[in-house]
């Protein structure tokens, strides 16, 4: 689950589930102001992320989204807008099947970089890992906003959504081992 936060006057929350080890698709219930986004993505879906680009989109995203480079990224349809001027937060947790639980990847971490010449507003956290893992740490876990320029200067349209653990796993067995490791509750 994604949790995008506005932390404005009107407060707006962005909700999304991953279930990236093949669970079941997580909810929760959050006290929000408004909500302007949610979504259950399926492990696949976002593993296949974003084949063709959408029209109108900067050179630099559509170069990123064509790299090889191994990320999940999935499409916001319908897409919604932030205004540049709020400060907007994120949390994402994944679900897993066997023992029916949850990990946090980032929790309430700030897009505090954004990145207009790529179209990319990004945040990170560290991931927590089990106790069983005492030696690893340091590993972040990646957020971005995919967004095009809307022709209005005062939003940015948000297109996708990336999840990117590129500092530890380069592949989806990578990404399902450095998974496997966090802190399941």
């Amino acid at each position: 689950m994604v949790v995008l936060q506005s932390i404005d006057v009107i407060g707006r929350v962005l909700k999304v589930v991953f279930s990236l080890l093949d669970g079941v698709d997580l909810a929760a219930c959050m006290m929000v102001y408004e909500l302007i986004f949610s979504e259950a993505v399926p492990g696949p879906a976002l593993q296949r992320g974003i084949k063709t680009p959408p029209a109108g989109i900067c050179d630099m995203l559509k170069f990123h989204l064509e790299d090889p480079e191994y990320k999940m990224t999935f499409p916001v349809d319908p897409r919604f807008t932030i205004p540049w001027s709020h400060t907007v937060s994120v949390s994402v947790l994944v679900g897993r099947k066997d023992p029916n639980k949850i990990a946090c990847i980032i929790d309430k971490s700030l897009f505090d970089y954004i990145d207009r010449t790529a179209s990319r507003a990004v945040a990170y956290d560290f991931l927590v890992f089990s106790p069983n893992y005492p030696f690893i740490s340091g590993i972040r876990a990646w957020i971005s906003l995919l967004f095009a320029e809307d022709g209005n200067d005062g939003v940015m349209d948000v297109l996708g959504i990336e999840l990117d653990l590129c500092d530890a796993a380069n592949s989806k067995e990578d990404v399902l081992w450095l998974l496997d490791m966090l802190d399941w509750n």
